[in-house]
């Protein structure tokens, strides 16, 4: 069964998540963190997926990154990358 975890960003981070996972949206909470949603089917044995973090004109490696979303938090705009 199906189903989308909320996770807070930050810098760099990792997720345990079941079978499948897509980060399927970047965005605030109600709360205002930035956070990621996964969907994932929870399975008895979890694997991490993880995500970097990127500011406007900051410099990376993008080598094994595909850009997932992209969320405005006050004057600064955050660019999230699944590493695959």
């Amino acid at each position: 069964m199906t189903t989308i975890w909320k996770f807070p960003a930050f810098a760099e981070a990792t997720a345990l998540v079941g079978d499948d996972p897509m980060i399927v949206h970047v965005g605030k909470d109600p709360q205002g963190e930035v956070c990621v949603w996964i969907e994932h089917d929870p399975a008895p044995e979890m694997k991490p997926v993880e995500w970097l973090i990127v500011g406007t004109g900051h410099s990376f490696d993008q080598t094994g990154k595909v850009h997932v979303g992209s969320v405005v938090d006050g004057a600064f705009v955050w660019h999230v990358y699944q590493v695959l």
